[in-house]
């Protein structure tokens, strides 16, 4: 994602339908080391998500993030995270640890 090979319309997120006036928070700037902003959950978002969607099969081996440390005593990053696949939005499936979600630290 941080080269570009994804482009802004494969990525979305729960803030896209927020009416919020800080364009920072915006899904296309979820990318690594961008320098234009970056996405965070909104402020009343109990099920943030954020979701990038590719035009074929892909493996994926690894997933990176990184906080926004530019928010002073702020700081904003991730705890944890859980991971959906699936060949569409309407059948998307968790990746499981036996019968529980896996839960990524």
């Amino acid at each position: 994602m941080r080269n570009g090979d994804i482009s802004d319309d494969q990525i979305s997120s729960s803030t896209d339908n927020i009416s919020d006036t800080d364009t920072t928070i915006s899904a296309s700037n979820g990318r690594l080391d961008n320098n234009n902003g970056y996405w965070r959950a909104g402020d009343q978002q109990t099920t943030p998500w954020f979701q990038v969607n590719f035009d074929s099969m892909v493996i994926i081996t690894k997933i990176k993030v990184q906080g926004n440390g530019d928010m002073g005593s702020q700081e904003e990053y991730i705890l944890t995270l859980q991971v959906k696949y699936g060949e569409g939005n309407e059948a998307l499936n968790y990746i499981m640890d036996g019968s529980a979600i896996k839960v990524h630290l």
